[in-house]
């Protein structure tokens, strides 16, 4: 899944790819993978971030499409 609040969270802390796999231990074309989806974070590697960026975990993993889609399915029951 990608996450595109995680692409903001760098861009608004002026982190680039290369610094962001340094944090994380990771070897940058493994994060490059992440980034775009080919490979799940960690759920550790999740708190690192939201660490990082000073917010929440939720907000890292909420993804427009799928807040959209859950408020819209949801029922009405009489």
């Amino acid at each position: 899944m990608i996450y595109p609040n995680i692409r903001i969270e760098m861009e608004r802390g002026g982190y680039t790819v290369h610094q962001l796999a340094a944090i994380l231990g990771l070897p940058l074309s493994a994060l490059v993978y992440k980034l775009h989806g080919k490979c799940e974070f960690t759920l550790y590697e999740m708190e690192c971030l939201a660490d990082l960026f000073g917010c929440s975990l939720d907000y890292l993993v909420l993804s427009t499409r799928l807040s959209f889609s859950f408020f819209f399915s949801r029922q009405v029951l009489p």
